[in-house]
């Protein structure tokens, strides 16, 4: 069996921090949020990756190619293909559902892994873990 969470809310998820160096940082808004850069991308991507339980980190620019992956290729192509497509119609869903609304992060849970997908309107963030690591 398989869950799916979707949170919604009024702007799109954002990986990167200004200026507080503290790890429970919380975006408050726009003001919060520092446009990503090649530097802090990697930075990110590299911190995501490193926690307990993260098995791989992969970047989606709009057109659903990788950008960015920790994964091997292989992999990479197979996850990019899949999730494009998947939120893009979760995408379509919440706008018919509520024209107003958009997603901002889904969550999809199975046996075996969690699937972590933040979209913004340029790229899609996807850390995929193993959520027995994690927790424990």
């Amino acid at each position: 069996m398989c869950g799916v969470r979707a949170r919604l809310a009024g702007h799109p998820a954002a990986w990167t921090q200004s200026s507080s160096s503290d790890p429970s940082f919380t975006p408050r808004g726009p003001s919060d949020i520092t446009a990503p850069t090649e530097f802090n991308i990697e930075e990110t991507v590299e911190r995501i990756a490193s926690r307990k339980g993260v098995h791989g980190v992969v970047i989606l620019n709009r057109q659903g190619m990788a950008v960015r992956s920790t994964l091997p290729i292989d992999m990479t192509r197979q996850y990019a293909h899949l999730l494009s497509g998947l939120v893009q119609q979760t995408r379509n869903v919440v706008q018919d559902l509520d024209s107003e609304n958009q997603l901002t992060f889904m969550r999809i849970r199975t046996k075996k892994h969690e699937l972590m997908i933040a979209p913004s309107p340029e790229y899609l963030l996807v850390v995929i873990q193993n959520p027995q690591e994690h927790y424990q």
